[in-house]
């Protein structure tokens, strides 16, 4: 077959029914498949150098001394590369089919005979369809061509031949299922031919016996010799009876009459047709096959072509055959016409046509032998044919039956397919956008091919152009000007086919026709997407981030010269039309063009020679194209810059011929002279196509007017608009092709029907002569718009639409015309707001309509039936075009509430595309009313989260999070209230963790000051009350988890200190007692102008709470300042909620600390929080004494004055509460004395803390000093922290210190000698150790490893590190084993440093901030969804200008409160408060 034919043509040809599996898949693409296109080596994975993947072990890569492949590299052979590997190459030669997401299934049936079965149908099983296809990312079309049939139709007898185009269409276009036969007892309407070829004609009318049958055959056959070969043609009804079918009600009377008689000739001419072909056949003049054209029915040529010769029928097609038990025994009943082939004989008895059963017998035994499943129904005859009441439980079993199999059919090809992989890969990710660069070079080399089947002539340019691409010292981009119309785009494209020609070699070529889909409008997508082609192509591995969309024009010199080291073969990058770029990210200015580039890659560039963007003029300015005598187009070829000339009458010949020759039509000598005459009034390609489309229909016999023919181009295209008016309706027409022109990228086919379908003024004057087929339900009849389709469809092109194969204009001029006759004023603003009814209907469209044509046809609540648009990621339809057609139809309310405020879609939209996506419609909602609070109040929120790094997670659920930590709550905005709620109702159903703000933090990390108060937005109850955010010094919960205590500063605003105290530096502090229950506040306790500290001090200051172990319901509230002797002393009694019926005693001052006025530098509370133990002394001097208080009895139990002073930087207890460790900085001095002493066993070079620990049994006050093994030397570490016992090995208190990759054990250190435990044994089993394989470089800038943070859980079930090198690694408590056997890196960590760390109490989540990238991210150590398996963060918050200096989970792990601060600024304390959502309940 020659390439560009369309093997559909002609004589019906086996099919072969699309493959959703088959060859042209992204698998490999996306990395998925096998082969090394799909290699997943996590060894290379974070290389930060630019190699190539090796394909074969026998090519060795000569490489330079850059590390990068020198240019005798060889890439494999053209015929050795995969389907993938060549489309990624350009190839345009055995492209695999577009990817398809509709299931578009052809119906054929008898229809009277059936109606009761497609009725059920349509009420029940259709629905059912397209909701379990919605399920799967597809949408479901039922092709069924029965109804709807208007005499326009019958006229020109194309019915026919419409139906069997359109069973091509789907078998070419369905996703799995494509065609399905109802068979019953009828064989069903049998026409004649609609040709006749010159033997055959001339045989049956030399065979008449009768004149009159004679003139009657050549009365409706005509001779055509514009056919080739000639032929007899049908002419059309009106020919000879000019009534027929007419509307008008004036004519009602000669329209029946012409109408009775046409049936009356046709039952004369099926008559003598079918004798004369019998006769003929037995003579042997033809064939016994075209003898049964003249008696085979249109059910049995469609199953012909849906069956018969199509291939892998068993998993496309189906098959059901119902029989009608007794009806033979009813021929005079008065419905059994309807379902029995009858004639009558000369007494007006009616008998069952015997030729139409014999051959609807051997239809059904033949398709018996083709489908290997059938399914058979029986069902009693009763007068009056099939009841839905009486036959009610056969039409709900033949419902089920139908659904069943055509899902079973549906899914097998889902699971066989790569659209199944294709949506379960992760939004955003590599191998998604991969898959999706795929799916866009398969539709522009697609596109290239349609625009390459007629292409003739134009040597003299592709000359010129092959000249420049082949001259090496030409490093700019060619540039292709002309004005619209002249055929740009059909030259880029026939370069594109071309190229190999030119370079013996071989070469990579890189098309976009920009403007003809989503990907190639934007110029950061279509840059993006050439690169990530090139990577692939080129077996280029990017270094990290160098992909990005918001930086791929900064990168792209880099990439090409990347690419271009990396390829042997010349690369070619053809870019057609960039005057249709969009505006946006300076799509017109051409700045992203490359001046220069590299010795290998070469450039081709089309544009308007003027257009209103003067994107041409900026082309030669950018590019720096010296100007002869100012004039930019008269610019010499030597400068790559060439101008297409008007189409040679000589080339337009040429193209005449291939043209008619592909159509099988000709032109008469006259007409041919008279086309040629008027073609040279417009010498363009487009001018030339509408002329040939327009000639295909002259024939031999008719007159053609010269002076009715266009003579430009919109004329021409006017003409076609017109006279699809004529024959359709003028309101049809108008919004038919509006919907298409306005259409975001076009429309698909059945966006366009249920377009038509809720457009109530269209309905009405297509239901004229008669109703809708099933009552409750109206649609467009689906042959109305085939007929439309069929007539338009050289006009239309099919693109790549966000997921969906769209029909949208083939040229600009196609759209100007149509724009200024059908889309303007009124008429847009009604097609947009109809567009947007039809993409906003997540339920069923139902509306009463009246039909006038119909006597006024009252159809209460009509259901349209359209394709329900539920707002998910896979619907990236809907999220793209909704918001445009809002916008267009200048719909702001409803574009606030469905899109801007409405935060499935702003989620949705999100996951499916990219934060400036949903940013776009938010400026767009800004340009309708750019001082709506609101919207302005959103942008500034979005736009704060953009500027923020993307850090862990799934970012589409921080949107969420973002507009609950950024927005601020106001009764005055109506809108941001329903969002946030909204977000709130979000978080709580999504199945994954994310940190919900509890209030509005996350803007002062972007320098927005917030006040000292925040108003909460209600989250349940009645309540809600400002409480502090900024200030804050420390926070506390509950043990329950149900209330927060915090402690800040007051404001000099709010403050009640003295003027004079004031003046000294003193500041008064302030607690509040929160409810997390309602978040309201229980209590503001203010103690008055006692609880002072020193302003601008870095003074420690700490909340606490403690239950009484005897009583529960009793609780003390502990507030302890350092440099202060007294701590303030609230005791809590509540039996429930202690806002609502608790009391509450202050006990303020309470002097706790009796037996010494040291100053308190630091409390620490035991396990059970019954006990306090307060550290006392001078920060300069270091602790010398310690007291230990039962706080709930109020009495000191210890007083443990030390026998040294203990200058400690962190303090800890052991689990056990019988020790204190501390954490004590080594002095500079002291480490260089250490090191010498340590010589060559100084393996902790970073390490510059020492520890020390005190027996809180005794009153000694003695300093036990954690040493090294048998040594005097210190054991220096990083961080420690207090370890569970390990009770099954005998082991009692312990506390663990950090130390490079492995956290050591101090136990036994009641003795005098410090016992310290090391690890032995294989160090992947030993305790707390990381091991190697947790990094993949231990020399990396990173960090090598080395422990920096420590924090056990509080019932010591896990163990938490954090490394300089952002790894956070989970280890059981008592075992000390990494919790999931860890011997690869986790995917995802920090950027540097773990500066802190906060496990929940149980052990089920983890915190982690780190100072260096400002992030904050959340673990999980219990394995619901293998997220800490893979050891990737669940999800992460930048908090860009802050410091974190405590973070802390509630007790019931619901909560995490963290405190940060801005910069170095102590005093802007900021307190952020999270929960953690329902799912983290578990």
């Amino acid at each position: 077959m020659k390439k560009g034919n369309d093997p559909n043509k002609g004589q019906l040809p086996e099919v072969a029914a699309r493959k959703p599996g088959g060859p042209g898949s992204f698998l490999q693409v996306s990395g998925l498949g096998k082969g090394p296109m799909g290699s997943t080596d996590k060894s290379k994975k974070n290389d930060q150098h630019v190699k190539p993947i090796q394909q074969r072990k026998n090519v060795q890569l000569q490489r330079s001394t850059n590390g990068l492949p020198s240019k005798h590299a060889v890439l494999p052979a053209i015929n050795k590369l995969s389907v993938k590997e060549k489309v990624l190459r350009g190839t345009l030669e055995d492209l695999p089919p577009l990817p398809s997401t509709v299931v578009r299934v052809f119906l054929s049936s008898t229809f009277s005979d059936m109606r009761a079965e497609r009725d059920e149908l349509a009420k029940t099983g259709y629905p059912r369809l397209k909701a379990a296809c919605r399920d799967l990312g597809l949408d479901f079309q039922i092709v069924d061509m029965r109804w709807g049939v208007t005499d326009d139709a019958t006229n020109d007898h194309s019915t026919e031949k419409l139906c069997i185009s359109e069973i091509r269409n789907c078998q070419m276009l369905s996703f799995g299922p494509n065609f399905v036969s109802f068979l019953g007892d009828r064989y069903g309407y049998r026409p004649f031919p609609l040709e006749l070829d010159i033997e055959e004609f001339e045989a049956i009318k030399n065979f008449l016996p009768f004149s009159e049958d004679e003139e009657l055959l050549q009365q409706w056959y005509r001779r055509d010799d514009n056919n080739a070969p000639p032929m007899y043609t049908l002419q059309p009804i009106r020919t000879n009876l000019p009534h027929f079918g007419d509307p008008r009600p004036e004519m009602a009377a000669q329209s029946s009459q012409d109408k009775a008689e046409w049936w009356r000739i046709f039952r004369k001419l099926q008559l003598i047709l079918r004798e004369t072909a019998t006769v003929l056949a037995d003579r042997g003049r033809i064939s016994r096959e075209r003898e049964h054209q003249y008696f085979m029915s249109v059910t049995e040529e469609e199953i012909t072509t849906g069956i018969f010769q199509a291939k892998d029928i068993d998993t496309h097609c189906l098959c059901y055959i119902r029989e009608l038990v007794g009806i033979q025994d009813d021929l005079d009943g008065d419905m059994t016409q309807r379902h029995l082939d009858l004639v009558e004989e000369e007494d007006d008895t009616k008998v069952i046509d015997a030729c139409a059963a014999k051959y609807r017998t051997m239809l059904h035994d033949k398709v018996s032998t083709y489908l290997s499943s059938i399914k058979k129904f029986q069902v009693q005859w009763e007068s009056g044919g099939i009841n839905p009441i009486k036959d009610k439980q056969y039409l709900e079993s033949f419902c089920d039956n139908f659904v069943s199999d055509m899902m079973s059919l549906v899914q097998k090809a889902y699971d066989d397919s790569d659209h199944k992989l294709f949506r379960s890969l992760k939004e955003g990710s590599s191998r998604k956008q991969r898959a999706e660069v795929y799916r866009e070079v398969l539709h522009h080399l697609h596109f290239a091919q349609t625009k390459c089947e007629l292409f003739c002539g134009q040597d003299e340019i592709l000359s010129q152009i092959k000249m420049a691409l082949l001259d090496k010292k030409h490093r700019r981009p060619v540039v292709l000007h002309a004005p619209s119309g002249v055929g740009k785009t059909s030259v880029v494209a026939k370069v594109m086919e071309q190229l190999p020609n030119w370079f013996d070699g071989g070469c990579i070529r890189v098309l976009r026709f920009l403007g003809t889909s989503p990907d190639s409008t934007n110029i950061l997508s279509v840059l993006l997407g050439i690169c990530w082609q090139l990577a692939k192509a080129c077996k280029v591995i990017m270094p990290p981030g160098m992909l990005r969309r918001n930086k791929v024009t900064q990168n792209l010199q880099w990439v090409l010269r990347t690419v271009a080291r990396s390829s042997p073969v010349p690369i070619i990058i053809l870019l057609d039309s960039v005057d249709q770029l969009s505006p946006a990210s300076g799509g017109h200015s051409m700045k992203w063009v490359p001046k220069e580039l590299p010795s290998n890659i070469c450039m081709v560039i089309s544009t308007l020679t003027t257009d209103e963007n003067e994107c041409r003029k900026n082309l030669v300015k950018e590019l720096q194209i010296d100007c002869e005598n100012g004039n930019e187009t008269d610019l010499p070829a030597a400068a790559g810059y060439f101008e297409l000339r008007a189409l040679p009458v000589v080339t337009a010949q040429d193209i005449m011929k291939a043209y008619f020759k592909k159509q099988k039509r000709a032109l008469t000598d006259e007409q041919q002279t008279m086309f040629l005459e008027v073609f040279e009034k417009s010498p363009s390609p487009l001018f030339l196509k509408l002329l040939l489309d327009q000639a295909k229909t002259w024939r031999s016999y008719t007159e053609v007017d010269k002076e009715s023919l266009a003579t430009t181009v919109r004329d021409a295209i006017l003409q076609l608009f017109i006279g699809l008016e004529n024959k359709y309706g003028e309101l049809l027409i108008q919004k038919a092709l509006g919907y298409i022109t306005v259409g975001l990228n076009g429309l698909t086919e059945i966006e366009i029907e249920d377009a038509l379908s809720c457009t109530d003024d269209v309905l009405s004057k297509v239901y004229v002569y008669h109703d809708p087929p099933v009552e409750g339900i109206i649609r467009i009849p689906p042959l109305l718009w085939a007929r439309v389709y069929h007539d338009i469809k050289e006009y239309l092109v099919q693109r790549q639409g966000h997921g969906k194969i769209t029909l949208n204009w083939y040229h600009r001029q196609f759209i100007e015309a149509a724009t200024e006759r059908y889309t303007k004023g009124e008429n847009a603003a009604q097609l947009h707001s109809t567009l947007v009814t039809m993409f906003s209907a997540e339920d069923s469209i139902c509306r009463t309509i009246t039909l006038e044509q119909r006597n006024n046809k009252v159809i209460q609540d009509a259901d349209r039936q359209i394709t329900l648009q539920q707002t998910t990621p896979n619907n990236r339809r809907k999220l793209m075009c909704l918001p445009y057609h809002l916008v267009k139809s200048k719909n702001i309310d409803k574009l606030k509430s469905e899109v801007l405020f409405n935060i499935d879609f702003l989620v949705s939209k999100m996951a499916a595309f990219s934060l400036q996506d949903v940013l776009e419609d938010i400026r767009d909602g800004l340009d309708m009313d750019s001082e709506d609070e609101e919207i302005l109040q959103l942008h500034k929120c979005l736009l704060h989260m953009d500027s923020c790094d993307n850090v862990g997670g799934r970012s589409s659920l921080k949107l969420p999070v973002y507009i609950l930590g950024c927005l601020p709550a106001s009764p005055d905005h109506p809108r941001i209230l329903s969002l946030q709620q909204q977000s709130r109702e979000y978080l709580s159903h999504c199945l994954s963790p994310v940190l919900e703000p509890l209030i509005p933090c996350l803007m002062y990390s972007s320098g927005e000051e917030n006040s000292s108060s925040t108003t909460l937005p209600q989250i349940s109850g009645d309540q809600s009350a400002p409480f502090p955010t900024t200030g804050v010094l420390d926070i506390d919960f509950s043990s329950t988890g149900d209330k927060m205590a915090l402690i800040y500063k007051k404001s000099q605003s709010e403050s009640c200190v003295e003027e004079e105290e004031r003046k000294e530096g003193r500041a008064q502090l302030e607690v509040v007692l929160i409810s997390l229950v309602d978040m309201s506040v229980d209590e503001t306790l203010n103690p008055g102008e006692e609880l002072m500290m020193e302003e601008g001090a870095n003074n420690r200051v700490q909340v606490l709470f403690s239950e009484s172990p005897e009583s529960p319901d009793s609780r003390c509230l502990l507030v302890c300042v350092e440099g202060s002797s007294v701590s303030a002393k609230y005791t809590l009694q509540d039996t429930g909620n202690i806002a609502e019926s608790g009391q509450l005693s202050h006990q303020f001052p309470v002097d706790l600390l009796t037996h010494s006025s040291a100053p308190l530098m630091e409390c620490i509370l035991t396990r059970d929080s019954s006990k306090a133990v307060f550290v006392l002394g001078h920060r300069e001097q270091g602790a010398t004494l310690i007291e230990v208080y039962d706080i709930h009895q109020a009495s000191v139990l210890t007083v443990i004055p030390l026998q040294q002073p203990v200058q400690y930087h962190q303090a800890k207890l052991t689990l056990t509460d019988n020790y204190i460790g501390f954490q004590i900085h080594i002095t500079p001095d002291e480490l260089f004395a250490l090191r010498k002493k340590e010589g060559s066993y100084n393996k902790q070079k970073d390490a510059n803390y020492k520890f020390w620990a005190v027996d809180l049994r005794t009153v000694t006050g003695k300093v036990i000093e954690c040493n090294r093994i048998l040594t005097p030397l210190p054991m220096r570490g990083n961080c420690f922290a207090a370890l569970p016992a390990k009770t099954e090995q005998g082991h009692g208190e312990r506390f663990g210190i950090g130390i490079q990759r492995q956290v050591v054990v101090w136990r036994k250190i009641e003795k005098d000698k410090c016992d310290i435990e090391t690890v032995t044994g294989k160090k992947e089993n030993g305790m707390f150790y990381r091991g190697t394989a947790v990094t993949d470089d231990p020399k990396q800038t990173t960090g090598g490893g080395r422990t920096t943070a420590l924090e056990p859980s509080l019932d010591g079930s896990v163990v938490v590190s954090g490394s300089d090198d952002g790894y956070v690694i989970a280890f059981d408590g008592p075992l000390g084993r990494s919790i999931n056997n860890r011997k690869t890196s986790p995917s995802t960590r920090h950027a540097r440093e773990v500066s802190q760390l906060a496990v929940s109490s149980k052990g089920h989540w983890i915190a982690s901030w780190c100072q260096t990238d400002h992030s904050l991210r959340l673990w999980q150590t219990f394995a619901t969804d293998e997220a800490w398996n893979s050891g990737e963060a669940i999800f992460g918050l930048p908090l860009s200008e802050l410091s974190v200096k405590k973070m802390s989970f509630s007790r019931n792990e619901r909560h995490l409160g963290v405190i940060a601060v801005k910069g170095e600024a102590e005093e802007k304390r900021q307190l952020l408060l999270f929960r953690l959502g329902k799912v983290c309940e578990g």
